[in-house]
């Protein structure tokens, strides 16, 4: 995943949980913040099943997320503070978990946790 997708994931994942409308996430260090406004991406629910044969499951809230930057299509599934999920732009898996304003992401692909900061 770039870095733009991840720290979108994560702040899409922190709204969604939270029911918030922050669009500022910052990473670990505070020395990179990512700001998004209401075009940057669009998120939808989906059903578990669809027709990109990602299957996730039926327990989540199931979303699709749009990167219109990147024109990526981001699986993703909500299990109360837990999310995982596919980035079909670099066919890699994420899993991540929100506490707080803190999210923490774990992304497969560079085997490494990424940490952010969501802004009020």
């Amino acid at each position: 995943m770039t870095s733009d997708s991840r720290a979108f994931v994560a702040l899409v994942s922190s709204r969604l949980t939270r029911q918030g409308k922050e669009t500022t996430i910052h990473d670990e260090d505070g020395e990179q913040g990512f700001t998004f406004g209401a075009d940057e991406g669009s998120v939808a629910p989906t059903a578990a099943e669809r027709s990109c044969t990602v299957c996730r499951d039926v327990n989540g809230q199931n979303y699709c997320l749009r990167d219109r930057q990147q024109g990526a299509h981001i699986c993703l599934s909500l299990y109360g503070r837990l999310f995982e999920g596919y980035d079909h732009g670099s066919a890699s898996h994420f899993n991540g978990i929100i506490d707080g304003p803190q999210v923490t992401l774990y992304d497969f692909a560079e085997s490494n946790f990424f940490s952010y900061q969501i802004e009020s």
